[in-house]
C-alpha cells in the first residue's frame, strides 16, 4: 500500500449553521490510518493472535454497517498472514487528521468559519460501493481525494519487534497507582482494557518532572526510555520506564518545543550507550514527557479562577492537557509503537502542580493511569529475552 493511496473510506462534514447538508467528503487516504493499523497490531498481540513482525501481515478496511443513506457506523481494521487473523472495530474519532483536513479546506474557501462548530463521520467516496454521492448533495467534483503531496521512493529496513519476558504479577505487586496530581485516580475497566500496565521508576517519574519544568516559563521535554515486556504467564505486554533524555539542543518557547536534528541526535547517542553498557541491546524510546509551564487563561471577565472556587476541593481548570499539535507531533514521531505514552506537566488556576498521561486507544490519545515502582525493586524481578 502506498500512504497517498485513498481507501474506501471518507469523512462527511457538516455544520449545525448551514443546516444538515453534507459540505465537504474528505477521501481517507493511509497514512491516516497507519496508527490503527499498529494498534490493532498492538491488540493482537496482546491477544496472543499476532506476531510481534508487523511486516507479515496483510492489512484491509471494511466499511462498517450502515445507519442511513450516508452513514457508517464505524468501520473494522483487520491483519493476517498465514494462520494469524485479528481485527478491531474504530469509530469516527480515529478518523480525526482526515476531518480536519478536510475542515481546513472548508474554511479556506470561505465555506465555515473559524467559530463555526463541524461535525463528521464515516462515510465511503463515489468508488468505495458504499455511498451514492447524489444522495447526499455531492459531485465528484466536492469528493476529497486525500490530497497527497509529491509521492517518493523509499525503501524501510524494519526489524521485528523483540519482547523481553517478566512476571506481570510481580511488577503488580510492587508497584502502586500514581494518584497525586491528576486523574484518572484509578484504573477503570476500559483503562484495562484499552492500555498495558506501564511501570515508571519513581526516581525517573521525578526526572521527567524536572526536565519538563527545566524551561522555566518556557516548555521544555524529554524522552522516556526503557523496556516492552511479555508476561510469563499470559500473552499480556506491559513496560517499564528506566530512564528520562533531556530534549537537549530544543527550541522552547511559551506554547511549544521543538526538537530539532541535534536533539534526536543526542537522544539516538545516549539510548545506544544506554544499550552497551547496561546490556540492553533492545532497550527503546517508549515515549515523551514535557511541561506546559503557564497558568490556564484569564475567563472573559479576566478572573484567572473561576467563582466556585473557594468553594471547590480541586481546580477543574488545568493546562496539563495535551494540545492538538502534542497529537500530532506524537502520531508523527511514534506512528510505529502503539504503546507510546505523552506525559504532561501543567499548572491548574490556581498556580497548584498537575499532571496527565496519555495512551492511544481507538486510535486517539486517552488519558491513561501510570504506577510507580523503585529502582530496587525492579532489579529484583527477573526478565529473559523471549
Amino acid at each position: 500500500m502506498q500512504n497517498n493511496e485513498t481507501t474506501d473510506l471518507a469523512v462527511a462534514i457538516t455544520c449545525g449553521r448551514l443546516g444538515a447538508k453534507i459540505l465537504a467528503c474528505e477521501g481517507v487516504i493511509w497514512n491516516d490510518l497507519c496508527t490503527v493499523r499498529h494498534e490493532t497490531w498492538y491488540r493482537g498481540m496482546r491477544a496472543g493472535i499476532l506476531p510481534p513482525d508487523i511486516d507479515r501481515l496483510a492489512c484491509t478496511v471494511v466499511p462498517g454497517p450502515s445507519l442511513g443513506k450516508a452513514i457508517l457506523a464505524d468501520y473494522r481494521v483487520e491483519l493476517s498472514g498465514g494462520p494469524n487473523y485479528f481485527s478491531h472495530r474504530y469509530t469516527v474519532d480515529s478518523l480525526e487528521a482526515a476531518a480536519r483536513r478536510g475542515t481546513r479546506r472548508l474554511y479556506d474557501r470561505k465555506v465555515v468559519e473559524a467559530t463555526d462548530q463541524v461535525h463528521y463521520f464515516i462515510t465511503s467516496p463515489a468508488n468505495g460501493g458504499g455511498v451514492d454521492p447524489a444522495a447526499i448533495g455531492l459531485s465528484g467534483q466536492e469528493l476529497g481525494g486525500g490530497a497527497a503531496g509529491p509521492s517518493v521512493r523509499v525503501k524501510r529496513h524494519s526489524q521485528p519487534l523483540v519482547l523481553e519476558q517478566a512476571p506481570l504479577a510481580e511488577f503488580l505487586a510492587a508497584s502502586q497507582v500514581l494518584r497525586e496530581g491528576s486523574a484518572p485516580l484509578s484504573p477503570t475497566e476500559e483503562d484495562r482494557e484499552n492500555h498495558i500496565p506501564i511501570f515508571i521508576d519513581d526516581e525517573v517519574w521525578q526526572e521527567g518532572r524536572d526536565l519538563s519544568r527545566r524551561g522555566g516559563d518556557l516548555e521544555s521535554a524529554a524522552i522516556w526510555v526503557g523496556r516492552l515486556l511479555r508476561d510469563t504467564a499470559t500473552p499480556e505486554l506491559f513496560m517499564v520506564v528506566e530512564a528520562c533524555i533531556a530534549a537537549a539542543h530544543a527550541t522552547e518557547r511559551k506554547y511549544s518545543v521543538a526538537f530539532s536534528g541535534d536533539t534526536w541526535g543526542n537522544v539516538r547517542d545516549l539510548l545506544d550507550q544506554r544499550r552497551r553498557r547496561l546490556n540492553r541491546p533492545h532497550e527503546r524510546m517508549l515515549g515523551c514527557i514535557h511541561g506546559h509551564n503557564f497558568t490556564p487563561d484569564a475567563d472573559e471577565d479576566g478572573r484567572p479562577v473561576c467563582a466556585a472556587c473557594d468553594r471547590l476541593a480541586t481546580c477543574p481548570n488545568s493546562t496539563a492537557v495535551a494540545s492538538v499539535l502534542d497529537f500530532d507531533w506524537h502520531r508523527t514521531v511514534f506512528p510505529a509503537a502503539p504503546w507510546s505514552t505523552l506525559g504532561v506537566w501543567g499548572f491548574t488556576a490556581r498556580g497548584e502542580e498537575v499532571w496527565q498521561v496519555y495512551g492511544l486507544a481507538n486510535g486517539v490519545l486517552r488519558p491513561r493511569t501510570i504506577r510507580t515502582i523503585s529502582p530496587p525493586a525492579i532489579a529484583r524481578i527477573p526478565s529473559t529475552l523471549s
